[in-house]
């Protein structure tokens, strides 16, 4: 019968024993806090009230701790501690610092998960990756640069809607593993790690009554051995990788909302200079052609399609004449040509996030879309 070289049992001899024994911290002649001898201090008269107490304590909890991490690593490298020798600790290491590094990236992207689906209003939130210092594009409120960092303004009081609406479709289109909080990976990372104490010593007996070769069986005997730190190493580099594809997402989608954006502030500039000039015309109230009645905000009628501008060269005027106004339209020109302007000199209004901050304050946000 085959035997695992991992046991936590004197009846295996194997490279990986866990040998157990007597060199416990706290426990026989050799123990931490000493059993015998008469060093120890008992009288009252050297303390000087709660204070030197308070200290005494501290000292005496921080040489607990330690005394307590000594004894751990003299175990680990002993192989005495079960499920775990200095590979595998490494290896639990190694992920440790793979999930950091992912946390630290999910909160430049936190924003992303308030959206289950679109159409949620206007959010004080934002997401970016870097600084504005990459800027090349920019609508005023969102940009995109180089190394493909991006910013993308899902406060914006003209194109938040727009921004939530495209981020959500990004997250649509793509796989769901892409979106899951990495505290889901810490959370299977941390399983991994607490099973590996008695993973082995469970696994391992159904290998060692299995008939199969010496071969086959030291394969499985590592592999069982091993597994819950491959696990959490896979779960945390996962992690890690998918923070770099989520934001080579998101940077595609900043790119698209950035160029649509100024896309649509050009039409609407563009739309409202026509309706300007159109807005200086004058039209019939009543059809020319068939007599009937439309609405005054129509050019022409709804009911044989005739234009209701008015030719005055013949030099006739109509009794009954209407101009239509663009006020509503010109209004929101108006306010998209200052955006316009901004952007063609550069002087855009989020040169404040060279140094981004995690959360704008909330009376810096209603400055900032007012």
């Amino acid at each position: 019968m085959a035997s695992g070289s991992f046991h936590d049992s004197g009846s295996h001899s194997g490279s990986f024993h866990s040998s157990g024994g007597g060199g416990s911290f706290g426990g026989g002649g050799s123990s931490f806090g000493g059993g015998g001898g008469g060093g120890s201090y008992s009288g009252g008269s050297y303390s000087d009230g709660d204070g030197d107490d308070a200290v005494v304590i501290f000292c005496y909890l921080a040489m607990v701790v330690i005394g307590v991490i000594f004894t751990f690593f003299v175990k680990l490298f002993q192989n005495e501690i079960p499920g775990l020798n200095v590979v595998n600790f490494i290896m639990f290491l190694v992920s440790g610092g793979f999930l950091i590094k992912s946390l630290s990236e999910y909160r430049r992207t936190k924003a992303l998960s308030d959206y289950k689906y679109p159409g949620m209003g206007k959010s004080l939130s934002y997401i970016w990756k870097g600084d504005s210092v990459s800027k090349t594009e920019t609508d005023t409120k969102s940009w995109y640069g180089y190394n493909k960092c991006y910013f993308l303004a899902f406060y914006d009081s003209d194109f938040g809607d727009e921004n939530v609406n495209k981020a959500f479709e990004t997250m649509k289109s793509t796989p769901k593993i892409l979106w899951i909080s990495p505290y889901w990976w810490l959370t299977f990372s941390i399983i991994c790690f607490i099973s590996t104490f008695f993973f082995y010593e469970t696994v391992i007996p159904f290998f060692e009554h299995a008939i199969m070769t010496d071969f086959a069986f030291a394969f499985f005997d590592v592999l069982v051995f091993y597994l819950p730190a491959l696990l959490s190493l896979a779960f945390s580099i996962g992690s890690f990788v998918i923070a770099k594809v989520k934001d080579n997402l998101m940077y595609e989608c900043t790119v698209r909302a950035v160029n649509d954006n100024k896309a649509s502030i050009n039409k609407l500039i563009k739309e409202s200079e026509i309706d300007t000039k159109l807005s200086s015309k004058w039209y019939y109230n009543i059809c020319p052609n068939c007599g009937a009645s439309p609405s005054l905000k129509l050019r022409n009628c709804d009911s044989c399609g005739s234009s209701l501008e008015v030719d005055f060269s013949s030099g006739i005027t109509p009794p009954a004449v209407h101009r239509i106004s663009s006020s509503t339209l010109s209004e929101k020109a108006r306010k998209l040509e200052k955006r316009k302007d901004a952007i063609l000199s550069g002087d855009d209004d989020d040169k404040i996030l060279s140094d981004v901050k995690p959360i704008f304050r909330d009376e810096e946000l209603d400055h900032r879309k007012s």
